[in-house]
């Protein structure tokens, strides 16, 4: 994972959400991630990616809600809660543009 994640820009940091407010994470600059990075944290603030389906109005209105700005997809395998959401993204999204690409990774601004 670490050679995937230094083909990011240099100057994109990743950094896990704080639910408790929003904004950056206190004395960082870079993307607090939204989901992903802790599961029973996923379950509860990201079920729509535990249903049966997931639609694109769906997933628009998720990333709304969530103040969400950007949508890093890797060409790694994904797991069943990322599966839905990669194949709506590879199908193509009118409310995400691609913003950077690399050998393993795409970054979207999504544009609401």
């Amino acid at each position: 994972m670490s050679a995937v994640v230094g083909q990011l820009p240099q100057n994109l940091q990743v950094h896990p959400a704080k639910r408790a407010r929003p904004g950056p994470v206190a004395g960082h600059d870079g993307i607090e991630l939204a989901r992903g990075w802790e599961r029973q944290l996923d379950t509860r603030y990201a079920a729509i990616f535990y249903r049966p389906t997931l639609t694109r109005a769906a997933y628009r209105a998720w990333l709304t809600e969530n103040k969400v700005r950007y949508v890093a997809l890797p060409d790694a395998p994904l797991d069943k809660a990322g599966a839905m959401e990669g194949a709506l993204i590879a199908r193509g999204l009118p409310y995400l543009r691609e913003l950077w690409h690399s050998e393993h990774w795409r970054v979207y601004r999504f544009i609401g």
